[in-house]
């Protein structure tokens, strides 16, 4: 880096619209209340032109009683700029936020207000019509970090946590980072400070199990990281634009299947717009199981660039309908046999989103509904491949269709796979695997992988695997 100003750190050139617009944010003061009815005052950039429908968003959090939070303004404007609504925010008893009591006069319970600050902040950011609630990254410095991971051990909408040089963390807060399975961690650590707080401030990191988390070394501790000399401000740009600017897009749907059946789900659109309409995937949970089961695999098949769309199919979980029949108390035997009705809703669903190629669909299932999938996709073109997660031995139906047409299955199973009857689920997918047609088809099959929807859990790299299986068998 030059000796230049620091004030003026050089921003990659890919992440602006436009780097030579020197309009591009929209600057304004915000005043709310937290909870208990203490002021905050915030400062919010915008951009004038949001690159996604829906902007993600950064709450800044300063270190109360240090530094006022126009600090931040080196890393707020580029980050506006990038696509991100951004807030700075004082904390309580500091600077416009100050309140009726200084924070160096605070008591300890004074102190666990702190977490309020937060939560009214990300309340503000999560109201606003540009914003995308449930993409909200938290930067924290100092302090402030104790609150900002227990506010987002709480709040599900924070997607990403960035703690600059950490210090007086709990326990509790420290192993609420490792629970959080989801939520990534950029934790910031002085490389010029002593070595015992470098130890302190980067465990946030080393608690962290998600895969995306990273310790970087920035100079000085605090926001004043932001201004020192040094790349901080690109790595926090670029570690942001990877793990909130790039996750999909989420809404909850509903849509109706044969019958009159009303069943819900979860829509996951890629975020990054590419000019081309996405191929998409239906995801259909095993027969004991629902939409939860899937976890983190359609987000990160549409972070891909697939739209992707997991539901619960009827009489299950948020698809219970009033006066209709439960799985596992009172369906019948004809309405199991349906199951594939909703499929095929579901891919009609799916294909009648703008911005979905209605000719690029895939299927995803476990189990006794792989046969079910199948099923589905008879007569549709649409449909371009299926993968399928412990192949329940093929119906006669589902069996001729793989065998009379080229559209490629990707069949997973494992060897310990056994029903209480003694048959095998490992040879039933291996039934269907080889019924296939396509030369492309696959067969995996492990030894200790368990079953249908749990596979992905035991064995972590099937979700990659699966992601790059549908990029391929999806691509134009």
């Amino acid at each position: 880096m030059s000796d230049q100003d620091p004030r003026t750190v050089p921003i990659l050139k890919h992440y602006y619209r436009d780097p030579n617009e020197e309009h591009s944010v929209e600057l304004s003061g915000l005043s709310f209340h937290a909870e208990d009815g203490w002021p905050l005052r915030a400062t919010l950039h915008q951009p004038k032109q949001l690159l996604q429908p829906k902007a993600p968003a950064v709450l800044l959090l300063g270190e109360p009683g240090l530094r006022l939070r126009n600090i931040f303004g080196v890393l707020a404007e580029p980050l506006a700029k990038t696509g991100f609504v951004v807030l700075s925010l004082d904390m309580r008893g500091s600077a416009g936020s100050y309140g009726k009591k200084d924070f160096e006069k605070f008591t300890p319970a004074d102190v666990k207000g702190l977490q309020l600050d937060v939560r009214a902040a990300i309340g503000a950011l999560s109201a606003r019509g540009n914003v995308d609630s449930k993409r909200i990254a938290v930067l924290a410095a100092g302090i402030t970090s104790e609150h900002a991971v227990l506010e987002a051990a709480e709040n599900p909408n924070v997607r990403a946590l960035i703690l600059m040089t950490a210090q007086d963390m709990s326990e509790q807060a420290l192993d609420l980072v490792r629970s959080r399975d989801k939520v990534p961690v950029l934790a910031i650590v002085g490389r010029d400070q002593p070595k015992h707080l470098q130890r302190i401030w980067a465990e946030p990191y080393f608690r962290s199990i998600h895969p995306n988390s990273r310790l970087v070394f920035g100079v000085d501790q605090g926001p004043t990281m932001i201004v020192r000399r040094g790349s901080l401000v690109e790595t926090i740009i670029g570690w942001l634009d990877e793990n909130l600017a790039s996750l999909a897009v989420e809404s909850t749907v509903t849509f109706t299947s044969e019958g009159g059946w009303r069943l819900a789900g979860t829509l996951y659109m890629p975020a990054k717009q590419t000019g081309h309409k996405a191929p998409g995937v239906v995801f259909a949970h095993g027969l004991n199981h629902s939409e939860q089961s899937w976890g983190t695999m359609p987000s990160e098949v549409a972070k891909g660039g697939i739209a992707a769309l997991a539901f619960d199919w009827r009489g299950t979980r948020k698809s219970i309908n009033e006066g209709r029949p439960e799985v596992g108390v009172d369906m019948s035997f004809d309405d199991l046999q349906s199951i594939y009705r909703d499929v095929q809703a579901a891919m009609n669903f799916l294909a009648s989103q703008d911005g979905v190629d209605v000719n690029r669909l895939s299927l995803v299932s476990a189990t006794a509904v792989c046969n079910h999938a199948v099923r589905a996709a008879i007569g549709d073109d649409r449909v371009k491949s299926i993968v399928a997660l412990s192949f329940f031995m093929p119906a006669p139906d589902v069996r001729e269709y793989l065998r009379t047409n080229d559209v490629p299955i990707f069949v997973v199973a494992s060897t310990e796979d056994i029903n209480a009857d003694g048959s095998s689920l490992a040879d039933s997918s291996r039934v269907a695997y080889q019924a296939s047609m396509s030369k492309r088809s696959q067969f995996l099959l492990y030894d200790d992988a368990g079953r249908g929807n749990g596979m992905p859990f035991a064995k972590p790299e099937l979700k990659g695997m699966i992601r790059r299986w549908l990029e391929e068998t999806l691509a134009t």
